[in-house]
């Protein structure tokens, strides 16, 4: 999944983080996140959750892109 958005850089970052929430999530699954609106912050945080549950990491490392400082 990370992989996705690494690939994507920065303009595709959004679309690279919907086709990974969507592999995780399942299309239904991700239909229902979508429908939602969040603020594009918050979804970052969402995506951070997901990649850390999938990949057995610590929320911190997975979220670590999401933060513009480090």
């Amino acid at each position: 999944m990370m992989a996705l958005v690494r690939e994507a850089g920065e303009a595709g970052a959004a679309e690279a983080m919907d086709r990974a929430l969507e592999l995780a999530l399942g299309e239904e699954g991700y239909r229902e996140l979508d429908e939602q609106n969040l603020p594009f912050a918050a979804y970052e945080r969402l995506f951070a959750l997901v990649v850390a549950a999938a990949t057995g990491a610590e929320v911190d490392d997975a979220g670590r892109f999401c933060d513009k400082n480090g």
